[in-house]
């Protein structure tokens, strides 16, 4: 497995957090989405000016608290208790600094899902979970949002992003492809950015975008 160094995910996440701030500033009805606690533990720490910026958004609606957990982990081989006490500890964050309480989760490229995830999303009052990997082509999935349900009765509204979560400025030609392959779904999702080492989102793209 590789790991990066904790300095190159503090930069990241500062470069991140900064540039989204900056979008929501600057253009009216973007919203910027994040979850993990532990990253808006470091912006407080190490960039407390930015933290209050985040603040303030998050008041406004234009930045969105999701995902509830501590961190985003591998969900394949850590146990149900590592589980649970990564939203325990990421929801109690999210209450006390934002008042928010995320009932969306999502984990973009965690290699397999537990047979029996959806009962703690529940007991963890996540109710709804998007998520990457098993991949499009090699895990049969239904196309768009369905219930997914564990042998405990538990349930949640799962959705596999398709699309994964890369465009590295390549928006239009992902939009070709998968505005067809959602083509069947009321409203449709498609993820937009840089990817594994973050930045924040692309001026260019979202000019792209908006045309």
């Amino acid at each position: 497995m590789c790991l990066w160094h904790w300095e190159g995910g503090l930069t990241e996440t500062l470069s991140t957090f900064r540039m989204a701030a900056d979008f929501c500033e600057r253009h009216r009805g973007f919203v910027f989405n994040h979850n993990e606690a532990l990253l808006y533990c470091w912006v407080e720490e190490y960039e407390p000016q930015l933290f209050r910026r985040i603040e303030k958004l998050v008041k406004e609606g234009s930045w969105h608290i999701a995902g509830g957990a501590y961190l985003q982990p591998d969900f394949n081989n850590a146990s149900g208790e590592s589980h649970i006490r990564h939203f325990l500890l990421g929801r109690r964050y999210f209450a006390r600094h934002f008042g928010k309480r995320p009932r969306s989760g999502y984990n973009f490229d965690s290699f397999g899902h537990g047979e029996g995830f959806p009962q703690i999303l529940r007991g963890c009052g996540i109710e709804h979970y998007l998520f990457c990997r098993p991949d499009l082509g090699t895990y049969g999935l239904p196309v768009g949002a369905f219930r997914w349900q564990d042998r405990s009765g538990s349930e949640v509204i799962a959705r596999r992003g398709d699309d994964h979560y890369l465009t590295n400025g390549r928006i239009a030609e992902k939009l070709d492809r998968f505005l067809v392959h959602f083509a069947a779904e009321p409203d449709i999702l498609i993820r937009w950015g840089i990817g594994n080492h973050g930045g924040g989102p692309s001026e260019e793209e979202y000019c792209r975008l908006k045309q």
